[in-house]
């Protein structure tokens, strides 16, 4: 990423995933790369309270999260003028082309794949919340490639 994000303060991140695993993984990461503050949640109910408390810039959500919630959290926020605009970062796995290809284009930042990269995932926060958004191509592409098993989505730079 260079020095060009240097002096910059990072966005704070709300993490909503129900694997403590890669919860942990993901906020190991976030925190070696400067963030400072870090939320962690395992419900899309949990999440919706944390909004308010932590005003967070960017959320990363698993989408496989029990009964779907994570589809409901998506719609919600999207509905809602005040978290309309705050980018959501989809983590999913090699084999989740379902959830790739049913999730909302308009709703989903980024899709950030198993297994997690500390670097991919700030590059991906960072762009994300400078406006970065994937164009729909770019969406279309990476749900075409999660036919593909073989093939990997685009990484950071």
């Amino acid at each position: 990423m260079g020095d060009e994000g240097a002096g910059i303060a990072k966005p704070a991140v709300l993490i909503v995933s129900d694997n403590a695993d890669d919860v942990q993984l993901i906020e190991r990461a976030l925190q070696r790369q400067g963030y400072p503050e870090v939320g962690t949640v395992t419900t899309a109910a949990d999440a919706l309270d944390q909004l308010d408390r932590l005003s967070p810039q960017a959320l990363l959500v698993d989408l496989r999260l029990l009964s779907l919630d994570g589809f409901a959290l998506l719609q919600t926020m999207r509905r809602s003028p005040r978290w309309r605009a705050v980018p959501v970062l989809v983590l999913v796995s090699r084999r989740s082309a379902p959830l790739i290809r049913s999730a909302p284009a308009e709703g989903v930042s980024a899709f950030i794949t198993q297994p997690f990269n500390g670097v991919e995932i700030t590059y991906k926060i960072e762009q994300a919340v400078r406006g970065a958004a994937l164009r729909p191509a770019e969406l279309i592409d990476l749900r075409e490639s999660a036919d593909h098993p073989a093939a990997d989505p685009p990484s950071g730079p």
